[in-house]
């Protein structure tokens, strides 16, 4: 309806002729008519989970679908142990994984501030009071000092009216909101006739009539930029699925290898089919998937008591690839509360009188002084103010940028002022040099980026038939301003930064994390906050909303990597520089607390926010730091590094212990021997032996001076080029031992079952041991000085080696498994092919690490 130009471009009358309304409103029909048309004023919620749907996440990875798969083989083979014990990992894994991700998402649907929002507009020429969601283009909203502004709303009335805009641009000032057209097309935090859904109205009270509501909105299109956003997987997600795929390749070949060299040999098809299903069960590390849901929710505890909340399990892990730390400036480095920071008076007490009665109390500013007022010993604020009566007062404004006010003490009239040094300074009776003084001090403060402020006085004689009536004592007050006053003093402001904020950006540095600050304030401000934290930025490391508005994608990505500031920007620019990043290589998290940061918080690897942080912010968010502290960020991406390390470890664990398995069937098959291994016993000893040290490994400690390394490459694998020549050689060996053994103990005794016990025991035991040497890849087995720092991993192991030990003695495991008694000569025989693979493990992370050291 408002074709053609802008709404801020038009005058009043154009928009009511366009939205057919005036300044009586709308009727009540006509807006019941409207609501239908324009559907309610508000954005479509992010709708709490179903408890079904968060149950089925979970099955959403690669691993889990092939362990269905195999469970579906064996019952069709009518292998009902094998089906109930492969369920039981799928079963285990689920849980787990739905148990913590369900507690996420009800802790963060806790934090959601629960109420109605009301407005006050004008229907059928009557004020009501009515739900934001029923309001309709053409309606007159009242506001008041205080309130949320329930849509985008044009001004057509404004008294003194000051908006606080961060939540939409990140500025931290509060605006000054004023009447007029504009004739050229402006950005959002540059149009002063009016008022954005979202903002909060700090002083004043106006009176406007909707333009825009719903996803129309400035923060409609915020929210339309977060639906589109794609929610790209995370880098965990990829190699999970990545090793999925890759062990689903090994099975398969593995399985129509063996299947198709049966069949060749004129074996019965039926055996060949049951053998590769057998193989298929070696293959799969049923115990890996559950592993790694449990290190990723140990993983979530451990960032939680570090007071930040991770919504979803792949997440965590995700923090330790981070390369790049997009932060907000307001709310997040900084407190997002204006303080007085230091002031240079000429007169303390007529000052503190100054600061008193020349205030509103009504934006960050004044508030800021008052407190400050507060903290003078022997001076209370409230008393001076009500002891000395106000006759009349000019409100600031940008245009005029100060505030005075006439107040009569002991029968005199005082004016008291205060507003911009340049204003002031000039009404003042100072000296040349006096003045070039305080002007240096200004400009001192103003480079520092700090706001600062200039109050002054003077004594006035009235006449004495001047009568008590508002109109004359105003007229007065303007007839004696800007002339002849006394200069009491500079005051500085500024929005502190948090001040645990410093040691996290040292941290971050020394783990080569790189931070980029983007906010819509100015970049003066921002570059002094900066600076502060000891962060020195050189113009050529600054870019603002309007140069980087203009580069093409390929200028931008050359440029980005050296740009430590972003100013002035809009939530599209926010948007295309965490899109451009991410282009370049790099693994964003992306912090913010305002509306406008929502849909980089989507787009980006990790979406960050404050405790305090919006709603839409909230909701779009990946984790949140419940005591709104940078430094959590740091405790965070160690904890990701620490959960990254856990996964190869125990992926490390146990691939070599199913390739062994593998191995071990293929060469039977090859050697024309009877299977070594029952499909129970291969699925005993990676579920039960096997799983538990795996679940331990979840407990592992940090390694010393993990972030003091730079971030892996996002692209890296789980299974690095080293870990992967362990696990082959470790599969080989242990593999070929194993068949040694079976083959041994089968000529010797003749018995099957006999000989298949004394491998399921050499299987079993030998993992439960080579678990030490992967707990560390980088250093020997027996020089390392925590190998038993892992309380957990031991108690696994004991439990393991009785579960094994219980699964060749107890009569009902021994039925199901199909195994025979051991004597103790069988056990020695176990303990020393054991050790064998230990051996051959450190062997093998000595030789990688030479090689490594040799050629630099």
């Amino acid at each position: 309806m408002l074709a053609g130009k802008e709404y801020y471009q038009k005058t009043v009358s154009e928009i009511f002729t366009a939205l057919e309304s005036s300044k009586l409103g709308l009727s009540t029909h006509d807006a019941g008519r409207r609501l239908l048309n324009y559907s309610t004023n508000e954005l479509p919620e992010e709708r709490k989970p179903a408890i079904l749907l968060v149950f089925l996440e979970q099955f959403k990875n690669p691993l889990i679908y092939i362990l269905v798969i195999a469970s579906l083989m064996t019952l069709y083979l009518r292998d009902y142990v094998d089906t109930v014990v492969i369920a039981l990992a799928v079963f285990v894994n689920t849980i787990l994984g739905f148990i913590q991700e369900y507690k996420a998402q009800n802790a963060i649907y806790a934090l959601k501030n629960i109420f109605t929002p009301k407005a006050y507009v004008l229907r059928s020429g009557k004020t009501l009071e009515i739900e934001n969601k029923y309001l309709v283009p053409g309606d007159i909203v009242s506001l008041k000092s205080g309130t949320k502004v329930p849509a985008d709303i044009r001004l057509i009335e404004a008294n003194d009216l000051r908006v606080n805009e961060a939540s939409l641009t990140g500025e931290s000032a509060s605006v000054q909101k004023k009447l007029g057209v504009y004739k050229e097309e402006k950005i959002t935090p540059d149009i002063k006739n009016t008022v954005f859904w979202g903002t909060e109205i700090t002083s004043g009270n106006a009176a406007g009539v909707v333009v825009k509501t719903g996803l129309e909105t400035e923060l409609g299109k915020i929210a339309k930029d977060i639906r589109d956003a794609k929610e790209e997987k995370t880098p965990l997600q990829e190699k999970l699925a990545t090793l999925g795929k890759n062990i689903a390749i090994v099975v398969l070949s593995a399985s129509v290898l063996v299947f198709i060299i049966g069949v060749l040999s004129k074996k019965e098809i039926t055996e060949m089919f049951s053998t590769s299903v057998a193989l298929a069960v070696a293959a799969i590390p049923e115990g890996l998937v559950v592993s790694l849901t449990v290190i990723l929710a140990i993983g979530m505890q451990k960032i939680f008591k570090r007071k930040a909340l991770v919504r979803k399990l792949v997440a965590a892990e995700t923090l330790g690839s981070v390369t790049v730390i997009c932060t907000d400036k307001t709310g997040t480095l900084t407190e997002g509360n204006m303080k007085v920071v230091g002031w240079k008076l000429n007169d303390l007490s007529q000052t503190l009188k100054a600061a008193a009665l020349c205030n509103d109390i009504s934006n960050q500013t004044e508030i800021a002084l008052w407190e400050k007022l507060r903290t003078v010993d022997h001076f209370d604020p409230q008393r001076i103010k009500e002891k000395y009566l106000r006759l009349a007062s000019i409100p600031f404004s940008s245009e005029r940028k100060y505030m005075a006010v006439l107040n009569n003490e002991n029968h005199d009239y005082l004016i008291y002022a205060k507003g911009a040094p340049e204003v002031i300074l000039n009404w003042c009776k100072l000296g040349i040099r006096e003045k070039e003084k305080w002007e240096e001090i200004t400009r001192k403060w103003a480079d520092k980026g700090l706001r600062v402020l200039a109050l002054c006085y003077k004594y006035v004689k009235g006449p004495k038939s001047l009568k008590p009536n508002p109109q004359l004592y105003k007229d007065f007050l303007h007839r004696n301003i800007e002339d002849r006053f006394v200069f009491l003093g500079l005051v500085a402001f500024a929005d502190p930064v948090r001040p645990e904020v410093k040691e996290a950006l040292i941290e971050c540095k020394r783990a080569g994390i790189r931070t980029v600050v983007i906010t819509g304030d100015f970049s003066s401000t921002a570059r002094a906050v900066l600076e502060e934290l000891n962060i020195k930025v050189d113009s050529s490391e600054i870019m603002e909303g309007s140069e980087l508005e203009k580069m093409e994608e390929d200028e931008l990505k050359s440029k980005i990597a050296n740009i430590k500031l972003f100013s002035r920007v809009t939530p599209a620019h926010k948007l295309r520089i965490v899109n451009i990043l991410k282009k370049i290589g790099e693994v964003i998290a992306m912090t913010g607390d305002g509306i406008n940061d929502a849909p980089a918080l989507k787009s980006s690897d990790i979406g960050i926010v404050v405790g305090s942080a919006t709603e839409v912010a909230r909701e779009t968010s990946d984790m949140v730091l419940l005591d709104s502290n940078f430094k959590t960020i740091v405790s965070a991406i160690e904890e990701g590094r620490v959960i990254f390390d856990n996964i190869r470890k125990v992926a490390l664990y146990l691939l070599s212990d199913s390739f062994s398995e593998i191995i071990l069937i293929l060469a039977s098959i090859i050697f024309k021997l009877p299977l070594p291994l029952t499909a129970a016993q291969i699925l005993w000893i990676n579920l039960v032996t096997d799983g538990l040290p795996g679940l331990a490994l979840a407990y592992d400690p940090k390694r010393y001076g993990i972030m003091n390394e730079r971030p892996r490459n996002a692209g890296e694998p789980i299974l690095n080029t080293k870990i992967k020549i362990i696990i082959a050689v470790t599969s080989v060996i242990t593999g070929f031992i194993s068949l040694l053994v079976f083959y041994f103990f089968l000529k010797i005794s003749g018995n099957i079952e006999f000989a298949r016990t004394v491998t399921f025991a050499v299987l079993g035991v030998a993992s439960l041991l080579y678990v030490f040497s992967c707990r560390n890849l980088d250093k020997s087995v027996f020089k390392d000085k925590n190998l038993f720092s892992n309380k957990f991993l031991l108690g696994a192991i004991f439990i393991g080696f009785i579960m094994q030990v219980a699964a060749i003695y107890i009569p009902v495991l021994s039925r199901i498994f199909k195994t025979v008694p051991l004597n103790l000569y069988h056990w020695i025989i176990v303990l020393i092919f054991s050790f064998s693979v230990i051996m051959s493990i450190e062997a093998v992370k000595y030789g990688y690490s030479y090689l490594k050291a040799k050629n630099g």
